[in-house]
Parts: structure tokens; C-alpha cells; sequence
């Protein structure tokens, strides 16, 4: 059975350097961000400047692509015993950016050239980039 949840028309701002202890929620296997805002709250251009200095060959991509897409996995920092890891995609149109933080359970396999920030400091990390410390987001459960 999956179960849903989407937040009420009047969102109150997700904080996000605040992050659940226990993600996803005990119960579910995944717990789903879903955040757009608007490029006069976001710092896009330190979003794109970092991943251009650590993702191989991106500076070309975001130049040809029209939906200027990235979506990474993220690891927990204990690989093997780690309570969850993250699917983070950002989509660039033209009218915004749009962003899914997809906490799932359990651990993930660290990657060769795995670097921080792992999926405990993810929101925290993510945050930097927003220009006031909230954003209005929609959350799904499963």
C-alpha cells in the first residue's frame, strides 16, 4: 500500500537547514521535496559554479541543454550501515529552477570520487544556496 501525503494550499516555508531526524519518516521508503523557487530567492549562479568544478564535462552540457538538468546520488557518510541516501535533481527552465530531494531508506555504496556533503548535512549543504534561510516546498510520503 502506498501512502501519500502533499502539503495544504496555504504551505507554511520549509526551513532548510532543518532536516527530520529519521529520514525518510518510520513507516515509509521515501520522503520526496519538491522545491521551486524563484531566482530572485535562489543563488544560481553558486549553484551552477559548483557543480561545474566537480561534475566532469557539465560546463559544455549546461550549454547545450534547454532543460539544463543534473541529478546526483547521494551517500550517506557510514555507506554500509547509514540510515538513508538522496536522489537530488535540479531542472533549469525558463522561468525558473526546479528541485526534487528524494530521501530513501537505507545505505548507498559510496562512489570513487565521493565527496561531502553526504545525506546527513545534505539539507544544510542545500540551503546555502537560497538567498533567505526558507523555501515553500511540497513533501510526498510513500
Amino acid at each position: 500500500m502506498t501512502k501519500t501525503k502533499t502539503a495544504p494550499s496555504n504551505r507554511k516555508p520549509l526551513k532548510l537547514l532543518d532536516a527530520p531526524a529519521e529520514l525518510p519518516p518510520a513507516g515509509f521508503d521515501s520522503l520526496e521535496y519538491y522545491i521551486k523557487p524563484s531566482l530572485e530567492d535562489f543563488d544560481l549562479a553558486a549553484f551552477r559554479a559548483y557543480f561545474r568544478d566537480r561534475l566532469t564535462g557539465l560546463p559544455a552540457a549546461l550549454q547545450r541543454s534547454p532543460a539544463k538538468s543534473i541529478t546526483v546520488a547521494v551517500a550517506p557518510r557510514d555507506s554500509k550501515a547509514g540510515l538513508f541516501h538522496i536522489f537530488f535533481r535540479s531542472t533549469e527552465k525558463s522561468n525558473g529552477i526546479d528541485f526534487k530531494v528524494d530521501y530513501r531508506t537505507g545505505p548507498r555504496k559510496h562512489e570513487r570520487d565521493e565527496k561531502e556533503p553526504y545525506a546527513e548535512e545534505f539539507m544544510q549543504w542545500f540551503g546555502q544556496f537560497f538567498k533567505n534561510g526558507t523555501a515553500h516546498a511540497h513533501l510526498h510520503e510513500e
